[in-house]
């Protein structure tokens, strides 16, 4: 008499669901992971732009021995987006030597002081710099943030501020939730 077993070879429902269960918490944990290190390359990006502008904004000054004018930002923040957006494009077309009528001389003799195709992003409808996030640098002048700094020929008492509001786009005022990226050190009060 020939016995044959009636024993299946295979997984069981229970062992299937328990290998889903630890790949789906490795993929989380594998995805948070990601998302922390995209977050803080947009910030290094975002830092790396801030001070490009900054340089070139000294540069501008070193040649003209002026600040450049680049428009009015009123107030205190949360600024207002009109005008940050007319003020970040006149600069932008300041530093990459664009003449602006009646603001830069139209005969250039030095400059460009930035080149936006070398990593720099410029939103293509507004003209202006963006940052990571697809929003405006915020560009100040007379900074709020700055104590006096002295620029060779230029009669100012405040250093420009530049700042980036960061992926959420609103001004943190506490350390816990503070993503901005400025070119001076937020002070908390």
């Amino acid at each position: 008499m020939k016995l044959t077993s009636t024993k299946k070879s295979g997984f069981t429902l229970l062992e299937l669901l328990v290998v889903i269960a630890i790949i789906a918490i490795l993929a989380g944990a594998l995805g948070i992971g990601v998302l922390g290190v995209l977050l803080k390359a947009e910030q290094s990006r975002s830092e790396a732009n801030i001070l490009a502008i900054e340089s070139a904004i000294r540069q501008y000054v070193e040649d003209w021995k002026t600040l450049p004018v680049i428009g009015p930002i009123t107030g205190t923040p949360p600024y207002n987006f009109t005008e940050i957006a007319t003020v970040n494009k006149n600069l932008a077309l300041i530093l990459e030597k664009e003449a602006l009528v009646g603001i830069v001389p139209i005969k250039w003799t030095v400059g460009p002081y930035l080149f936006p195709d070398r990593g720099m992003t410029k939103d293509p409808t507004g003209g202006f710099y963006s940052d990571p996030w697809g929003y405006p640098y915020i560009i100040k002048f007379p900074g709020l943030n700055h104590v006096a700094e002295a620029l060779p020929g230029v009669n100012n008492t405040n250093w420009i501020d530049i700042l980036s509001y960061g992926p959420n786009n609103t001004y943190d005022i506490t350390a816990a939730t503070d993503d901005d990226v400025t070119n001076y050190r937020k002070t908390t009060k």
